[in-house]
């Protein structure tokens, strides 16, 4: 990163001790491979904005109640609207979350195998996978 102008010092640390430092926030910024189960690529939300996973101790109610009622809607059109309102109000007002890289998936089935999905987020999703010769 020093070659784009960024003057900083690069640690790789073990899971525990990157946990230890989450918690105590004493980090400017880290790099983990993150997964977003269930193929809910603003699963993250919880953990990071309204849980403060990260010690930032940025608090916004009222975007903390619209994540929450994302997570019980079942009317896809309107978590997708409260999707779109989270991540403009994420993006304006708390330190966003900047993709670096992008990991795809690929897959190979074969013949016979059904139901296995495939999400946006590259997640595998086997909980209906059947086997029809």
């Amino acid at each position: 990163v020093k070659a784009i102008g960024f003057n900083c010092k690069s640690e790789i640390v073990e899971v525990a001790t990157l946990g230890d430092l989450r918690a105590r926030g004493d980090y400017d910024m880290f790099i983990v491979a993150g997964i977003n189960p269930g193929g809910d690529l603003f699963h993250f939300t919880t953990f990071r904005i309204s849980s403060d996973m990260h010690k930032s101790h940025y608090v916004n109610e009222d975007l903390n109640n619209r994540i929450l009622e994302a997570l019980h809607s079942t009317d896809q059109d309107h978590r997708n609207e409260l999707y779109r309102s989270i991540n403009k109000t994420v993006c304006e007002e708390a330190a966003p979350m900047v993709t670096l890289i992008q990991l795809v998936s690929h897959m190979a089935i074969d013949k016979g195998v059904v139901g296995v999905k495939l999400y946006g987020d590259g997640i595998l999703d086997f909980s209906r996978v059947d086997y029809q010769p």
